[in-house]
């Protein structure tokens, strides 16, 4: 499960669900890449992504520009998760958090900290890394017996999907930053 740390000034301490064992919580960056103000510092915080100046989409079938907020870092983490599930579907979810956490680029004071946790999410060496004492990555999981065999076409193509939209937010946060 992933959980946004929560926000400053409504939120006193870490919203649940991430205030739960087990759960990777997330916190926001701004435009900047820095810190979000609007997100709270806790060391319970795992990892960070972009949160401000986000566009999501609202009732009615438009879009809207987000101030801020660890929901939107949230949301973008929760993607990633799904490409990580999708490549490595042979770890289970402790795994998958430390995938997460042990491919993010560090920054603020080295190692975790409560500002940034392990550092900010990097997809790319989230999907590519080699991890010391984890399963290498398989084409597809093994069925189980007394089952049919799995179909992750689907899957593969949902989980392209969301890395072509975390890439594209990605590059459009970029382009939006030196402007």
């Amino acid at each position: 499960m992933v959980g946004a740390v929560g926000n400053r000034p409504r939120d006193s301490g870490v919203l649940y669900p991430a205030g739960y064992p087990g759960v990777l919580v997330v916190g926001g960056l701004n435009r900047s890449g820095k810190h979000s103000v609007s997100t709270l510092s806790a060391p319970e915080l795992m990892i960070v992504a972009p949160s401000e100046e986000t566009t999501t989409t609202i009732p009615g079938g438009t879009y809207t520009t987000r101030d801020g907020g660890s929901s939107s870092a949230t949301a973008i983490v929760s993607g990633a998760v799904a490409l990580v599930r999708a490549r490595f579907p042979q770890l289970n979810a402790q795994q998958v958090i430390h995938r997460i956490t042990a491919t993010a680029d560090d920054k603020g004071a080295p190692g975790r900290d409560p500002e940034y946790g392990f550092g900010v999410l990097n997809v790319v060496k989230a999907l590519t890394a080699t991890i010391p004492g984890e399963p290498p990555a398989t084409a597809e999981p093994p069925p189980a017996v007394g089952r049919e065999p799995s179909r992750t076409g689907g899957w593969l193509l949902g989980g392209g999907l969301v890395l072509l939209l975390v890439a594209g937010g990605g590059v459009w946060w970029a382009v939006r930053r030196r402007t």
